[in-house]
């Protein structure tokens, strides 16, 4: 099973920063309005997201709940947007054991994917592995692949 959970794609929604008066810092940092499209989008999925978190020039975190389950989304908006996703619920079983992700976090990665895919307003989505992304690697059109069939 391949689980790729690092998304990039282009948006043509507006750049939404705020900038100071004199144009040397920012008020607001780009990207809260694709933060807010993607909490809604994982709303429509059955995921309760946090208000998002400002993180200046390293972009913005999301924190979203599906009963006991927890996952978070570091979404960087330089051109590209950039959105890396990581499983937070507590499971020492998953960390010590290295067991592949849970069907309820695979299933979130294919509605996601699916959500993002079906909104107009992005666009060359493309899934990687985190490491396939530093290696630069080619991107792969779905999240989940196992042994050649997607999830």
């Amino acid at each position: 099973m391949t689980v790729r959970t690092l998304v990039t794609f282009y948006t043509d929604l507006p750049d939404d920063a705020i900038e100071t008066a004199d144009g040397m810092d920012f008020i607001q940092w780009p990207g809260r309005n694709v933060v807010e499209v993607i909490a809604d989008l994982l709303r429509g999925l059955g995921w309760k997201p946090d208000d998002p978190l400002d993180l200046e020039e390293r972009g913005w975190d999301l924190d979203a709940f599906f009963g006991n389950r927890m996952i978070s989304l570091r979404i960087e908006v330089p051109e590209e947007v950039i959105v890396g996703i990581r499983d937070r619920t507590p499971d020492w079983t998953w960390y010590f054991k290295r067991k592949p992700p849970g069907p309820v976090f695979t299933g979130m990665l294919a509605g996601l994917d699916a959500a993002i895919k079906a909104d107009g307003r992005f666009r060359d989505i493309l899934w990687f592995t985190p490491e396939g992304y530093r290696n630069k690697e080619p991107g792969a059109p779905i999240p989940v692949d196992v042994g050649g069939r997607t999830a």
